[in-house]
């Protein structure tokens, strides 16, 4: 009940908004090359299925980070992540390179248009029905919530159910606002386990807010570098999640919180 509570205040909350834009910081942790990437920015968006992420590389205060390998011991070395944009007018994605200058277009399906645009793999900015959020994700209250955390903060720990969710992420720790119930930190665990992605955000401005451009959902027209990809097949819950570049071990992870039965069968030598 006490769940169920929390899932209907941020589906509701949420839907009231209208025109959002928020700050985040994000830290991106690499385990394999053990390298902690900075960046900054601003995230924009209006109903039903407008939205704009700027990210912008910090060039870091120190050389090495404060998370350190748990094998070794050895620091993460610190460094400026790419600059890019994400921009979404409710038919196209976008992303900017900011540094190659290319614009990489992709149009979305019919099917995952305006409100539909909650089923993309952009998930925690906003709630959902409570029945959707059941049955797309498994929830519980974080056992890491310290005791001296303010009272308005809730602790969440997901984990996708669902194939397409799976593909992208493997787990999740959530810390909703419930005085305007938006995130304000979301910690995101790669499906390989090897890749951490931590957003912090702040100073929220919730339907009072204007772009300093005019087309504020369009990427940019000059000196940049354009290609366009084919439209998405719709998202089948039966596929399989892709499982490139994992080792056995991390695809078997992944299968399983697909839905899969993994069953171990010893094969000819490579």
């Amino acid at each position: 009940p006490q769940m169920y509570k929390v899932l209907k205040n941020w589906e509701l909350a949420t839907a009231k908004i209208k025109r959002l834009h928020v700050q985040h910081y994000r830290h991106v942790y690499d385990a394999t090359f053990l390298v902690e990437k900075l960046s900054e920015g601003e995230l924009f968006f209006e109903a039903p299925d407008k939205g704009r992420i700027n990210i912008r590389g910090i060039e870091p205060k120190k050389p090495t980070s404060d998370r350190r390998d748990l094998k070794t011991g050895k620091p993460y070395t610190c460094e400026a992540d790419t600059s890019e944009q994400w921009i979404c007018d409710g038919k196209f994605i976008w992303q900017v390179d900011e540094k190659a200058k290319t614009i990489t277009e992709m149009p979305l399906p019919k099917e995952v248009q305006g409100l539909k645009i909650m089923d993309t793999p952009m998930p925690f900015l906003f709630g959902m029905p409570v029945d959707q959020a059941r049955q797309r994700y498994d929830l519980s209250f974080s056992p890491d919530r310290p005791d001296n955390r303010p009272e308005f903060e809730v602790w969440l720990d997901v984990k996708p159910r669902l194939p397409q969710d799976a593909a992208n992420w493997s787990s999740a720790k959530v810390i909703l606002d419930s005085r305007n119930y938006l995130p304000r930190f979301v910690k995101m665990i790669d499906p390989g386990g090897n890749l951490e992605t931590v957003y912090q955000f702040g100073n929220a401005k919730i339907n009072r807010w204007e772009l300093p451009w005019q087309e504020d959902y369009k990427p940019p027209k000059v000196g940049y570098e354009k290609q366009a990809l084919p439209v998405a097949a719709n998202p089948n819950p039966n596929t399989c999640p892709s499982l490139i570049g994992l080792n056995a071990k991390n695809a078997a992870k992944v299968l399983e919180q697909a839905g899969y039965e993994v069953k171990w069968h010893r094969g000819e030598p490579a």
